[in-house]
């Protein structure tokens, strides 16, 4: 089976190539071992991305054994919580949307980022405008 990414050196530091687009990219090391692992799991990914988010999750529940049970309203109570006046009921009635509200319930391990943004869009509220209030 051919793989999707090689592995090169250029100047002492590892970089890999995706052979599909030829783009080539550094792997910030100089440790062949470490090098390896990085351009084993690029190509797992490619070979089983169900199987990669599986273990993403468990490398951040190791990480951080909280997350599991984090939701989306901890992301939202962070981003209003320097607010004041205005601005907080501007930012906050954003989020007393229907789809926004049904979001911001669910786990951050069991919601993928698509889906969230889907729940903007049936909002009409882009997540864009969050960052015009910082």
């Amino acid at each position: 089976m051919k793989h999707r990414f090689i592995l090169f050196r250029r100047g002492g530091v590892f970089y890999c190539e995706d052979t599909t687009s030829r783009k080539q990219v550094s792997l910030r090391t100089k440790d062949e071992g470490e090098a390896q692992t990085l351009l084993h799991a690029r190509n797992e990914s490619v070979r089983q991305p169900i199987l990669n988010l599986q273990i993403a999750r468990t490398y951040l529940t190791a990480t951080d054994p909280e997350i599991a049970a984090r939701t989306w309203q901890a992301a939202i109570d962070e981003m209003t919580r320097d607010k004041k006046g205005p601005t907080l009921i501007r930012t906050s009635g954003r989020w007393r949307t229907k789809p926004l509200i049904s979001s911001a319930i669910r786990p951050f391990l069991r919601r993928s980022p698509y889906s969230f943004l889907k729940s903007f869009a049936l909002a009409r509220s882009p997540p864009r405008i969050f960052a015009a209030d910082s």
